[in-house]
């Protein structure tokens, strides 16, 4: 079992990909394109290739930048458990979407990921406090 699996999939294992889809969904749009890459986490996607197993160092390392660049935030605010919630979430949201896609396509989906998420300071507060109300 990997490492994204067994700490995101502790905290999201009974979500279903729809629960991701909506919650990204739900954010301000940066980029037009990003809806291709979340139309992957619909129930029965027929996306162009077969599911695959993201590779594991990979999604490692995307974990631990989440949490060196999300968790000093708790330093400020005092809400370590709602920081870590979020970088569980935002690694767990890249694996399934990740599964879906091609290997080639991970350095773009990680860059827009970050763009969609990370630096609308809006979108990262907004989907903190959605994943603090949500998964209580």
């Amino acid at each position: 079992s990997s490492v994204i699996g067994r700490m995101a999939g502790a905290a999201y294992e009974t979500r279903d990909d729809g629960f991701f889809l909506e919650i990204l969904r739900g954010l301000e749009r940066m980029d037009p394109m990003w809806d291709s890459f979340l139309e992957r986490l619909k129930s029965g996607s027929t996306a162009d290739i077969a599911p695959s197993k993201p590779d594991e160092r990979v999604l490692s390392n995307l974990l631990w930048y989440l949490i060196m660049r999300h968790l000093p935030k708790a330093f400020g605010d005092g809400d370590y458990s709602g920081w870590i919630r979020f970088c569980l979430f935002c690694a767990e949201a890249l694996r399934r979407i990740l599964r879906r896609s091609d290997p080639s396509e991970t350095e773009d989906i990680a860059r827009m990921f970050s763009a969609e998420v990370e630096y609308s300071e809006e979108n990262t507060y907004l989907l903190h406090d959605m994943l603090s109300v949500l998964t209580q």
